[in-house]
């Protein structure tokens, strides 16, 4: 946490900074965020899984370029 975003960025929208700070810290003690990660780990549905098409093709790409430096090696040994 020390490493994230200040409370004092926290939009206005929010509240005061400090009183939602004060929240969360309850919320923590309390287990609220335990059980909130619970119940939303136990609705995972995959039905509606989406993967985009620009991913897959960057990765085909990425492993087809990595076989070929591969093979490139392999076929002249010694010239590194």
């Amino acid at each position: 946490m020390r490493k994230g975003s200040l409370w004092r960025d926290l939009p206005e929208e929010l509240g005061h900074w400090l009183r939602t700070c004060v929240r969360f810290y309850r919320w923590r003690e309390k287990g609220v965020w335990e059980r909130l990660a619970t119940v939303l780990r136990g609705d995972a549905d995959m039905e509606h899984l989406f993967i985009g098409s620009t991913i897959v093709r960057a990765y085909q790409h990425s492993v087809d370029s990595q076989e070929k430096r591969a093979l490139r090696k392999s076929a002249a040994p010694g010239l590194d």
